[in-house]
Parts: structure tokens; C-alpha cells; sequence
């Protein structure tokens, strides 16, 4: 099978058309996805701290150095 698409030179790509946006659309942009990155840093962080508790309680719970009792859950 070949490509679908015929090979492009160095030459075609550097004359295809970049737009960029204006700065107050950057800005636009920025100020409405922020909160979701922000959001997604905070989830990550609070992963990070889980799987950290996680790996120092699995080894004590697996020796028996520490009762947990799943009723109270």
C-alpha cells in the first residue's frame, strides 16, 4: 500500500500559511481554560499525595503492623 497523500518537500511545507491569533484572543482564551488546568494541576497533586500515602501504608498493612478495620468505612 502507498500513501494517501503525496510527500511534501521542505519548499511546500515552509509556504503553507500559519495564522496566529491576535493577543486579545490569546488572552481570551487563556482566561477561560485556565481554570481547567488549574483543576487538572490540583487533581494531579492530590494523586500524587494518594499514591504516596498508598505506597508507605500497603508494606504495614501486608507485615499486619497496622489494624484496619473496613466495617468503619
Amino acid at each position: 500500500m502507498g500513501n494517501i497523500l503525496p510527500n511534501m518537500s521542505k519548499d511546500d511545507f515552509s509556504k503553507i500559511p500559519i495564522v496566529y491569533p491576535s493577543i486579545d484572543t490569546l488572552n481570551l482564551y487563556h482566561s477561560k481554560v485556565e481554570r481547567f488546568f488549574d483543576g487538572i494541576d490540583n487533581v494531579a497533586q492530590n494523586i500524587n499525595a494518594l499514591i504516596k500515602q498508598r505506597n508507605e501504608l500497603l508494606p504495614l498493612l501486608m507485615n499486619g503492623q497496622v489494624n484496619f478495620d473496613l466495617s468503619a468505612c
